[in-house]
C-alpha cells in the first residue's frame, strides 16, 4: 500500500512539474485586432509551419481583436496572413513576422487591393 502510495504521490509531482514547466516557458499568446475597410464579408486566414487556419470572420468595415497562440520565441518565422471574401477570392495578404506585429501594435488593416477601399467607420465623412 505504501508503495503504491509513493508511486501516485511521484507521479503527481511529476505531472505538476511538467506542467508548470510548460505553461512558464510560453507566452499565453496575443490578441490581434483586425481592421476590415472592404465593403465585403472577409474571413482571416493564417498561414504558419505549414498549416492553415481561419481567425474568423469580419463583416465590412467592422473591427475586431482574435486572440491568437503565439510565442516570441518560437515564431521568429514568417506568418502568412490572408484576408478571402465569401467567394474565396483572396482580396489581401502580407507575410508578417512577431515582431512587425509588434511594431505595428497588433493592429492588421485590410484595405483589399481587388476590392474597392472604403473609409472605416472612424474616418467616413458625417
Amino acid at each position: 500500500m505504501v508503495a503504491l502510495v509513493r508511486h501516485w504521490l511521484f507521479f503527481a509531482i511529476l505531472l505538476v512539474a511538467v506542467g508548470g514547466f510548460t505553461l512558464t516557458s510560453c507566452d499565453p499568446g496575443v490578441g490581434i485586432t483586425y481592421e476590415n475597410q472592404t465593403n465585403r464579408t472577409i474571413a482571416i486566414y493564417t498561414t504558419r509551419h505549414g498549416y492553415t487556419g481561419m481567425q474568423g470572420k469580419l463583416p465590412p468595415y467592422e473591427i475586431h481583436t482574435f486572440s491568437t497562440l503565439m510565442s516570441r520565441d518560437v515564431e521568429p518565422y514568417p506568418i502568412l496572413f490572408e484576408a478571402k471574401d465569401e467567394e474565396g477570392n483572396v482580396v489581401w495578404s502580407e507575410t508578417l513576422t512577431w515582431r512587425d506585429l509588434e511594431k505595428r501594435g497588433w493592429r492588421i488593416v485590410i484595405t483589399g487591393q481587388t476590392l474597392t477601399p472604403t473609409p472605416s467607420p472612424q474616418n467616413r465623412p458625417p
